[in-house]
């Protein structure tokens, strides 16, 4: 053949036992020169996530590292007339305007009379006002304490919508301290193990860099 001319005679028969072979394999496996076969895949398998259980009409939801109780059912809607500060709010509560200490925790002060402001008090009035400004909540009372305060203010817990607790996120993240005063309350363990994490983490008025603890 002339495409072997020059080549030396060993060359020439290597080369034709290599052609030899490859129609060899051809014939008996004629799908190799088969340009349409489909191309293999690799399928990709998502991830599998798992909702959080519901207890009630509403499931306690996490934010992070807080993970609150179940909202109760059959609470008041009432929306906010004016956040008085970090743990002190107006609602408007069937109609009549109420003042709620919020129970469970104790921001530091910004509006007591002959009292200085204490440190982070505006930081938690301002995250009150972010959270709370032209909102409606969901008031709960608790059967473990009083009515109202020794103020006349009624005593609760306010919840959003989405099935946070006010009251245990303000704890949460740093803005207010864990606060029994006088027996425990519905959500004690919950809220002081939420001032724990808060505290762990140098949260809000945990960290070194603003109160480290201290009022």
């Amino acid at each position: 053949m002339r495409i072997f001319a020059g080549l030396p005679r060993s060359v020439q028969v290597l080369v034709l036992i290599v052609l030899g072979i490859f129609g060899l394999v051809l014939v008996r496996n004629p799908g190799l020169l088969d340009s349409n076969l489909p191309t293999p895949t690799i399928q990709q398998t998502a991830p599998v996530t798992t909702a959080p259980a519901t207890t009630g009409p509403t499931a306690p939801p996490n934010t992070g590292e807080v993970r609150y109780p179940a909202m109760p059912q059959g609470l008041t809607r009432a929306p906010v007339v004016r956040v008085v500060d970090g743990d002190t709010v107006r609602i408007n509560l069937n109609g009549t305007e109420e003042t709620i200490r919020l129970i469970g925790l104790n921001t530091p002060e910004t509006v007591a009379p002959n009292r200085p402001v204490e440190c982070f008090g505006r930081e938690a009035s301002a995250r009150a006002h972010d959270l709370l400004d032209n909102q409606a909540v969901y008031f709960e009372a608790d059967e473990t304490q009083d009515t109202r305060d020794r103020y006349g203010r009624l005593l609760g817990y306010v919840w959003f919508e989405d099935g946070r607790l006010f009251n245990m996120q303000m704890i949460a993240e740093g803005y207010a301290y864990e606060y029994t005063y006088d027996r425990a309350y519905k959500y004690q363990s919950q809220f002081k193990a939420a001032q724990r994490d808060a505290e762990a983490e140098n949260r809000g008025l945990w960290s070194p860099d603003t109160c480290n603890g201290q009022k």
